[in-house]
């Protein structure tokens, strides 16, 4: 359903999701929750952090937290928030997919892989999130995609067996192209 305005993208310690963050629960969840509009904590930045506490969870998230792109390192669909915070949207329709059951409904869908991912990384969710949007430039009404594919990946750590979930996430801002010449040809350049 068409909805007013930009997507609501939350800002400062409420996007703190877990869901949506490049560091899991089974990571330790670095401490958080942090507050992704401000600098990253001291913590992430202490150089004596591997030999003071070499198995702690901040050490284990610490190049996340620090890493030059953050905030975004953490929560990279910050970066959809940030692309359209100038522009003029509309509007916008928001689609969600989940691989996870639902309030007793079923199976949502599922997720297919090569044998040998299976064995060595399954991946135990997946969940794609879409805002098909309408932005007004110069005068014109623009289609615009936005989306975040987050799967958690399962990795085996440690010769104690233990298993972490590695969220992979992808996150871009799309738009679609001018309709091409009617009669099917290229444009002449002069």
């Amino acid at each position: 359903e068409k909805q007013p305005g930009p997507p609501p993208f939350k800002s400062g310690i409420d996007a703190w999701e877990e869901e949506h963050l490049a560091i899991s629960r089974s990571m330790g969840g670095a401490g958080g929750p942090i507050d992704l509009d401000q600098p990253a904590p001291a913590w992430a930045h202490d150089e004596t952090l591997t030999e003071r506490a070499p198995d702690s969870n901040y050490t284990y998230t610490q190049r996340i937290v620090a890493h030059k792109l953050y905030p975004c390192s953490v929560r990279p669909d910050l970066r959809l928030r940030d692309a359209i915070k100038d522009q003029n949207v509309q509007s916008h329709t928001f689609i969600q997919l989940d691989t996870e059951f639902n309030n007793g409904q079923g199976d949502q869908g599922g997720i297919l892989n090569t044998p040998l991912v299976n064995r060595n990384t399954p991946i135990s969710k997946m969940t794609l999130r879409m805002w098909i949007e309408e932005v007004v430039e110069d005068g014109e009404t623009i289609l615009q995609l936005q989306y975040e594919q987050v799967m958690f990946f399962q990795f085996g750590f440690g010769a104690h067996g233990g298993v972490t979930l590695w969220p992979h996430i992808q996150v871009n801002t799309l738009r679609k192209k001018p309709d091409e010449p009617a009669d099917g040809g290229c444009p002449m350049k002069a």
